[in-house]
């Protein structure tokens, strides 16, 4: 009989191990995963004529596999003469991998002018500006 309650016994703390292990496991602390690296970004900024006398600045930023909660940020900036005169700015989220701004349009008057495109492009780490002119 005491070989019989041994035997019970051992196979009790056997169980109690079998169970607490999984438990165990489950009760340490989760390792966060980092997220998989970006691939590659590339932004880049050009002129439109959208209509006659008129002229826009388009900005752009291409992601390869972005983060889809991460914002990927891009400002174009038309400018006259130096001067600012039209501004516009997008703001991305998802698995779009590009992302397009586009300036309003501006009034391209009589006269030479020197019209400038700027594009500043963000996402997490990636930062970079791409300014294109034209006189006319």
């Amino acid at each position: 009989m005491p070989t019989l309650r041994r035997f019970a016994s051992a196979a009790a703390a056997a169980a109690c191990l079998a169970l607490a292990a999984p438990a165990a496991a489950s009760a340490a602390p989760v390792a966060t995963q980092a997220p998989a690296a970006i691939v590659s970004c590339t932004s880049g900024v050009i002129f439109s004529w959208p209509a006659a006398g008129r002229v826009q600045a388009n900005g752009w930023i291409h992601c390869t596999r972005p983060l889809p909660e991460i914002n990927r940020i891009v400002d174009a900036t038309l400018t006259r003469n130096g001067v600012p005169v039209q501004y516009g700015r997008s703001d991305c989220t998802g698995f779009g991998e590009t992302c397009t701004a586009h300036s309003p349009r501006g009034v391209n008057g009589p006269g030479i002018q020197t019209w400038c495109a700027v594009s500043t492009a963000r996402y997490i780490t990636y930062n970079s500006t791409h300014r294109t002119c034209w006189r006319g």
